[in-house]
């Protein structure tokens, strides 16, 4: 590991502990004598502080029923649409009420699920990311991997995030400032990884139409 191109690569890992003694001693030696990665390793605490100060917000005492309600409504005229999330039990229309659906089960157990959904997002509409826990923990991995075209507002030109965040029982509603430049379209995959677990979702993007409504779009992990 001498390239600055594959320390830059582990910067993640080394922040979050992840790498073997002997790794992260050689990254530490590198980056000593390296400039470059010693500023690109400064740059990559600061915006990981950064995204790690996203506050969570409490949910509505109604949240969940409004989620249902507007992805039922929906399923009955868009029927042709469809997203099937697995563990869920339920199929979600690709453009809600609420503009777009983020929407995953974090379960306990064990395994990777990755579930597919299309949606439509607003230029300067936020995606609230829902991370549905049953206990405290302590430390959660949350990664974002942007398609080209797609920014979170502070990060720009940064294609992968991750950053480390406390999440308490039951539901974490995080609001992300996502950014879609122009007609941008493609993948976002948002992964949350839990004491070794780990719950992704694929989500195709592509701009909302005119005139759709600008609520928050919304959804579960």
């Amino acid at each position: 590991m001498t390239d600055c191109k594959t320390i830059q690569q582990r910067f993640d890992d080394y922040r979050a502990h992840a790498l073997a003694d002997g790794e992260a001693n050689a990254l530490e030696a590198h980056v000593q004598a390296c400039p470059a990665c010693r500023e690109a390793l400064e740059a990559h605490r600061a915006w990981s502080g950064a995204l790690a100060g996203l506050p969570f917000e409490p949910p509505s005492a109604d949240f969940e029923d409004r989620v249902m309600r507007a992805a039922l409504d929906r399923k009955k005229t868009r029927q042709h649409r469809r997203a099937f999330l697995a563990g869920f039990g339920t199929a979600l229309a690709a453009s809600l009420a609420l503009a777009a659906v983020l929407l995953a089960w974090w379960q306990p157990q064990g395994g990777e699920a990755l579930r597919v959904v299309e949606v439509q997002v607003a230029p300067q509409t936020p995606v609230r990311l829902v991370i549905r826990v049953d206990r405290p923990v302590q430390q959660a991995s949350l990664v974002l991997e942007l398609p080209e075209g797609v920014e979170l507002a502070g990060h720009e030109g940064q294609q992968r995030l991750e950053w480390q965040a406390p999440l308490a029982a039951g539901n974490n509603i995080l609001s992300l400032p996502v950014r879609m430049k122009g007609s941008a379209t493609g993948e976002l995959v948002a992964r949350v990884r839990i004491d070794g677990r780990e719950r992704a979702i694929r989500v195709r993007l592509r701009p909302a139409l005119r005139g759709a409504g600008t609520a928050s779009p919304t959804g579960w992990v």
